[in-house]
């Protein structure tokens, strides 16, 4: 799948100054997940699931809290607090104050410790408006007090009239994991349907799922005692197997859990993103659905959350799934993948984003339904796409 995003610039007052400004195509492709990348998105997972669930779970324009992190060699107190005031560059006296949130953090931790995590901010948001500042003398094996600050522009704000106003995005975070609600898909979901009780819940653990995963443990942490969730799968698609060496059916790389306590869903979770994370886009989620329900016979629900820009490279064996499953799509917001649509067609499932649930038992042939801002027909037992009338 392709996310095109159309940018103009109307600055320009003449003909002359307009020939001055970029015209074409940037391409960006969605980075490989490495060894370090994960440990850095699982870092921040820590940081996170450290913090008050309500803290995290809502989207809020100011939260302020308090949270002790504890390791073995350091305590990271951390505090975050919206707005703070931000020194603005020429090109951008004209953002909007409402566009700007900023987040400021204090540690007192060893050096080593802060390197760790300051990587994981500079990995995980992109930062280049990011400042920071020590006090004291820093010393190798004593602990040290770091200060530092960093500004987001909202993800609703990057449109035209953002771009207009200043050319100069890069320095605030590209990304921020408070700011989209898209990240909370799967706790809307599931308190949309309070029916959904003694469910199995596979989840996709690849690296671009990590800000999906690290809301959904939040919720999950709050929610223990819930009977909505009787045990996970997590996949991640072959263990990093090479992808010529995979075979579709038997990738690999599937791990279960009975959600018993959260410490050990979280650890299985961990685990399973460290022995892979994906790589190439297809992914195996039709296997590791299958080999839930194998394990878990029991359970009533079986819910997917998966990527909605991986398509599963094992469709194939959809017939071999013999309950209904409901696909939670993550990162549909810009269009949806109708291979996941098809899944839940197939196993007379549904279909739920951030917004909305469809119950593919509804739809019927010939006739055009809407799923996110596309809209889609059921032709000869096959989902297309279809343009609206």
């Amino acid at each position: 799948m392709i996310q095109w995003n159309i940018i103009g610039q109307s600055s320009a007052q003449t003909a002359e100054t307009a020939k001055e400004y970029f015209h074409g195509f940037v391409v960006y492709y969605r980075p490989k997940p490495t060894k370090e990348s994960i440990e850095n998105e699982i870092s921040f997972m820590d940081s996170l699931l450290g913090e008050p669930f309500d803290s995290h779970v809502k989207v809020r324009d100011v939260a302020t809290s308090t949270t002790k992190y504890e390791d073995e060699s350091s305590t990271l107190i951390a505090s975050y607090d919206t707005p703070i005031l931000m020194p603005l560059t020429e090109k951008e006296k004209n953002v909007d104050e409402d566009c700007i949130a900023a987040f400021s953090e204090t540690m007192n931790v060893k050096p080593a410790v802060f390197k760790h995590f300051q990587d994981s901010i500079l990995s995980l948001y992109n930062c280049k408006r990011i400042q920071f500042t020590t006090e004291g003398e820093l010393k190798e094996n004593e602990k040290s007090t770091y200060n530092f600050v960093y500004y987001l522009i909202k993800e609703d704000c990057y449109d035209v009239k953002y771009i207009t106003a200043s050319s100069e995005a890069e320095p605030f975070c590209a990304s921020s994991w408070m700011q989209n609600a898209d990240y909370n898909v799967v706790q809307e979901t599931f308190e949309r349907n309070p029916q959904w009780e003694n469910s199995l819940v596979i989840i996709d653990v690849t690296g671009s799922m990590s800000p999906y995963i690290g809301k959904t443990m939040s919720w999950v942490k709050a929610t223990q005692d819930s009977s909505q969730i009787s045990a996970f799968v997590f996949f991640n698609d072959g263990d990093a197997t090479p992808h010529n060496k995979k075979i579709t059916g038997r990738v690999g790389g599937i791990y279960s859990v009975v959600n018993e306590s959260f410490s050990s869903v979280y650890s299985e979770m961990k685990s399973t993103m460290r022995k892979g994370g994906g790589g190439d886009c297809p992914e195996n989620n039709v296997e590791a659905t299958i080999k839930g329900t194998d394990e878990f016979p029991e359970c009533d629900e079986i819910i997917m959350v998966a990527d909605n820009w991986a398509t599963p490279r094992d469709m194939k064996f959809t017939s071999q799934l013999k309950k209904p499953v409901h696909v939670i799509l993550c990162g549909g917001s810009m269009g949806i993948n109708e291979a996941y649509i098809q899944l839940a067609y197939d196993t007379r499932g549904s279909v739920h984003t951030i917004e909305e649930d469809l119950n593919m038992r509804e739809i019927k042939p010939g006739k055009q339904f809407k799923v996110g801002s596309s809209y889609f027909t059921l032709v000869n037992g096959r989902i297309v796409r279809a343009k609206h009338k």
